[in-house]
């Protein structure tokens, strides 16, 4: 009997799933930055990844995650780590379509960590900051109206809605199966300065600066504080912490400061007219409004917490938010995007 030929797989360090959203693009640019190896998957839309990315067309593949990875064209490499962002994060969607929310943030998660426990691969899963509710646990649920408290990794989440449900869900099943494989697993919650989405939607800064350069008119909550950082310095956190070889079993990037969306988009204005004056136009305003306004007028379908602000990781790249926010508004001018 003639031996079977084995066929060598090629070594790569990172496979990112989810490649073409906002976060996985702003991974493979600094995975290409640092020229540490990878391939990228995607499933609908790559165009952006390839814009910002000319070499990322040449390591991306098309699967879809809510199928099995196993007998697909990632069996032909060998990974030291995998980061999935794979989700389906517009909220208001996911409260229409449940289902799809479902099979996109949980049975897609599932499948890739099964494939990532089967081929003994450290797994990084993104999740979010919107599993915290409001509520602040203590011995007993107490709903958290003050000052804002950060939330810590200790802090058992209390979701609410559609998509948070969904993604604690994700991270409850991700848990429970990690229990019998002694492959790592670290679950990553955070909040995104992102200027783009794998989806149609835009993005909340997006919309601030559209409305600044048109003089629209923006209406921000008083009343719901973030804490988001920039897609670039999570991107950079994530690939230091995984090779670093640190596999915290919880992980929170998040700003050491927060503002209510409405101090956000002082704030980015006042960025702006820092940086490229110009580009506001003097009939852009800022109106001020509070959550019951949105949902009583239907502009918001889904409920949202109020203080999903993370208690930020010790020992990051991450600064303040005002920092990040700046960041951020210099990064989107110096690509000319605008």
């Amino acid at each position: 009997m003639i031996p079977k030929k084995e066929t060598k797989m090629e070594k790569k360090n990172y496979l990112i799933l989810g490649s073409s959203g906002g976060l996985g693009c702003s991974i493979v640019k600094t995975l290409e930055e640092k020229k540490l190896s990878y391939v990228g998957t995607y499933r609908n839309q790559f165009q952006r990844l390839i814009s910002e990315v000319p070499n990322a067309e040449n390591n991306i593949t098309r699967i879809d995650c809510c199928n099995p990875l196993n007998n697909t064209t990632l069996d032909n490499y060998e990974f030291k780590y995998a980061i999935s962002t794979v989700a389906l994060s517009d909220v208001d969607k996911a409260y229409k379509e449940p289902l799809i929310s479902f099979k996109n943030n949980v049975i897609a998660n599932t499948n890739i960590f099964l494939y990532c426990a089967s081929r003994k691969i450290p797994f990084y899963f993104i999740s979010t900051n919107d599993i915290f509710s409001g509520q602040k646990n203590t011995e007993i649920h107490e709903v958290h109206i003050g000052p804002v408290i950060p939330w810590s990794i200790e802090d058992l989440p209390v979701p609410q809605g559609v998509y948070a449900s969904h993604k604690r869900a994700a991270e409850e099943q991700l848990l429970s199966l990690s229990a019998y494989t002694n492959v790592p697993l670290t679950i990553v919650r955070l909040s995104l300065i992102s200027f783009f989405s794998s989806g149609a939607n835009s993005t909340f800064i997006k919309n601030v600066l559209d409305a600044m350069k048109l003089g629209n008119t923006i209406s921000a909550l008083t009343d719901q504080h973030v804490a988001p950082t920039f897609v670039g310095t999570v991107a950079k956190t994530l690939i230091s912490i995984a090779e670093s070889g640190e596999n915290p079993k919880f992980l929170h990037i998040a700003p050491t400061s927060w503002l209510s969306r409405y101090q956000f988009v002082q704030h980015v204005e006042q960025t702006v007219n820092k940086i490229k004056p110009e580009y506001i136009h003097p009939g852009f305003k800022i109106v001020p409004c509070v959550l019951e306004d949105l949902y009583s007028k239907g502009i918001l379908t889904e409920k949202r917490p109020q203080y999903a602000v993370l208690e930020a990781f010790p020992g990051g790249l991450v600064g303040t938010l005002e920092e990040e926010i700046e960041k951020a508004l210099v990064w989107y001018f110096k690509k000319n995007i605008v």
